[in-house]
């Protein structure tokens, strides 16, 4: 693998941990408001099990 290459894949790496920050924070404001974990899912477009992981702590082993 080429620095290029290195560059290219540390930046999607960052672009899509921005993106996992971003639907963690909009799952609190949704929560917030009392929304229904599954539509809260829907909304974000994650799984259920994301949603009841990132409200209650727990750890993604999947990460």
């Amino acid at each position: 693998m080429g620095m290029m290459d290195g560059k290219a894949e540390g930046r999607n790496e960052g672009i899509a941990e921005g993106e996992r920050m971003a639907k963690k924070e909009m799952v609190f404001s949704l929560a917030e408001i009392e929304l229904p974990v599954e539509k809260i899912a829907e909304l974000v477009k994650v799984s259920v099990q994301q949603v009841q992981e990132w409200l209650t702590g727990s750890p993604n082993p999947a990460r």
